[in-house]
């Protein structure tokens, strides 16, 4: 299975949210994931909304920025420009 995730579906990796379980298995579960390219910048804006809103500590938003960051490199994203 190749699954595609929208930034809502990715968030909930690194934000306990309802549903998050549900996300954790589909990735367990595929053979691929996608992203589109513009995920990665809603995914730090969301990331850093997190923290203003005191879900995550300041050194929980270094955390989960270096897990996004390795976690980015391992998708297929879409909609990235290759020279």
């Amino acid at each position: 299975m190749i699954l595609y995730l929208d930034t809502s579906a990715f968030l909930k990796l690194y934000l306990e949210e309802p549903e998050s379980s549900r996300v954790h298995k589909a990735i367990s579960e595929a053979n691929a994931v996608c992203a589109h390219v513009i995920a990665y910048t809603e995914m730090r804006a969301g990331l850093a909304r997190a923290v203003k809103h005191k879900r995550l500590s300041p050194d929980e938003l270094a955390h989960q920025v270096e897990r996004f960051e390795k976690d980015w490199e391992t998708l297929r994203v879409l909609g990235r420009v290759i020279n």
